[in-house]
């Protein structure tokens, strides 16, 4: 089973069995503290399913046309491989602590964040720079203020920025 390596909560068997090495972090709801899976074995399930889904699909293409009872069997086979190859997975991967949790944490509040606005009719580069940078963090665009190898513009519209949000905070 699957646990939190922290609080030792038990977690959701489609999170931790379905993880792949693109999608390979999961959240403890007990602690609250994000766990990242073991890349190796996530891939290595993932390239199996996929692999013996091709086989078996390739040796019955040609009944599946004709006839929809060998295509509602195939159809069981291959989930039923999938969720045995998942129920592996959530048994034997082993999660670990992600370290840099406030990165993940950064990562994920911009992905909240609210749409970038539309530009105006007749858009000046400065109004560009901030829609380009609108998702940046407030430590981001004080790094462009003060970097001198940034154009003035750029340094306009980050101060632009930052000016806009503390208004609305």
């Amino acid at each position: 089973m699957a646990t939190c390596p922290k609080c030792n909560y038990r977690l959701p068997f489609l999170k931790v069995g379905f993880l792949s090495k693109i999608n390979n972090k999961v959240r403890c709801k007990s602690c609250n503290i994000i766990l990242k899976g073991d890349e190796s074995l996530a891939s290595s399930t993932g390239m199996l399913g996929a692999a013996l889904s091709v086989i078996i699909l390739n040796i019955w293409r040609e009944d599946i046309c004709s006839n929809p009872m060998v295509f509602g069997i195939i159809l069981f086979v291959v989930t039923t491989i999938f969720f045995l190859i998942a129920t592996f997975q959530y048994k034997n991967i082993s999660l670990e602590i992600i370290e840099d949790q406030d990165r993940v944490l950064e990562s994920e509040q911009f992905s909240k964040m609210p749409q970038v606005p539309d530009l105006p009719e007749n858009p000046t580069f400065v109004d560009k720079l901030k829609q380009k940078h609108f998702h940046k963090t407030d430590d981001q665009l004080l790094r462009i203020i003060s970097n001198p190898k940034m154009v003035d513009e750029a340094h306009r519209a980050a101060k632009e920025l930052l000016d806009e949000r503390s208004e609305k905070s």
